[in-house]
């Protein structure tokens, strides 16, 4: 449950920030995941069908006359197969991890995004998932406040250029989706994607353009949802002992409320409660678990778009308040501190005198 909250810092403007409940208590663990257990079985008929007309829409798009003008649906559907690719990755598309394999393989250069280093790397977020203990370099929160000024100012200057709100909103979705995962990548992996790149250069210079530009939109629409999934105030996070599996799947990741017509687009990752609880679960089946769940998931964060787009500028997680901040607040957040030590020097001394 949300409501609206005004926070004021000493340094600026009022402003308004989300808050969230979390009074409603967790259902049973094994209800939960006996639930869950029904629906992590793929379709391989209703797989092969979300794939191939998936990719046949946006191969076709490609060589229409009107290709520019479909510039934001085509993003769409490259976000949407990057889903696909998602569940190939996890075995969860199609009923053998054989199948999941190879056509994750061929799947891969369309979403520019190596099969090997995607499942080791993607798994492991699954298992560590905001546990403060861990490194959380698959979130685009990935550090605390403590950790981002314990750097040295180069890597503070680093952190700041990929995860600050004016540049990973920019170039650091196409930086890291385009060139990065390139030296991430087996060498087979690379050919393949050469060879991708190879025909749209081979079909001239406005192709590859459209190419990249639909490329660029889809990598920024896919790190809004990596970003939204986690990074959402009120967002479970723990030490040690403390973090809980169960739990953070049900309080540590967010059900992002969309209309049907961009439900279509997201393929079901905005039930991302139910994916990190079982990554079994196919995409084509996540909202049927949700709904047919008889309120299991009351207590799951729900984010509609609206608020979703007031957390694009956290990009650090300050454990003492916890909650998120922009890595441009930074100079606040330290000015008010002082300003709290100052008082509490004050009323120290203060009592102190009164003492006497």
């Amino acid at each position: 449950v949300y409501k609206r909250q005004v926070s004021t810092q000493s340094t600026g403007p009022k402003k308004s920030v989300l808050h969230m409940s979390s009074k409603t208590p967790l259902p049973p663990k094994s209800s939960v995941y006996s639930h869950i257990q029904k629906y992590a079985h793929a379709k391989d008929l209703r797989a092969w069908w979300e794939l191939a007309s998936t990719l046949i829409v946006l191969i076709s798009l490609y060589f229409t006359s009107y290709y520019w003008a479909l510039l934001l649906l085509m993003a769409g559907l490259k976000l949407r197969l990057f889903v696909i690719f998602h569940d190939l990755c996890h075995n969860s598309f199609f009923s053998k991890p054989s199948v999941n394999t190879v056509v994750g393989t061929i799947v891969a250069p369309f979403v520019w995004t190596p099969v090997c280093y995607w499942s080791k790397g993607h798994n492991y977020h699954h298992k560590i998932s905001n546990n403060l203990d861990k490194k959380q370099y698959a979130q685009t929160s990935p550090w605390t406040l403590d950790e981002f000024l314990s750097q040295n100012k180069m890597t503070q200057l680093l952190y700041t250029l990929i995860y600050g709100k004016y540049t990973l909103w920019t170039i650091t979705p196409f930086f890291y989706f385009i060139i990065f995962q390139r030296f991430v990548s087996r060498w087979y992996e690379n050919v393949l994607q050469l060879i991708y790149f190879g025909v749209f250069c081979w079909c001239g210079m406005d192709y590859l353009k459209h190419l990249l530009l639909v490329d660029a939109l889809g990598a920024t629409f896919g790190f809004f949802l990596f970003h939204v999934q986690h990074t959402f105030p009120g967002a479970y996070k723990k030490r040690g002992d403390k973090w809980d599996y169960y739990e953070n799947g049900m309080r540590g990741c967010s059900f992002l409320k969309l209309p049907a017509v961009l439900a279509y687009f997201t393929f079901g990752i905005e039930y991302h409660h139910i994916h990190h609880l079982n990554t079994l679960v196919p995409g084509y089946r996540l909202k049927e678990c949700h709904d047919e769940a008889n309120g299991l998931f009351d207590c799951v964060p729900i984010i509609p778009l609206s608020q979703a787009l007031q957390t694009l500028p956290y990009s650090l997680y300050h454990e003492g308040k916890e909650m998120f901040i922009s890595v441009y607040e930074i100079p606040n957040e330290a000015e008010e501190e002082a300003r709290l030590n100052t008082i509490n020097v004050a009323t120290i001394k203060s009592s102190t005198r009164t003492a006497r």
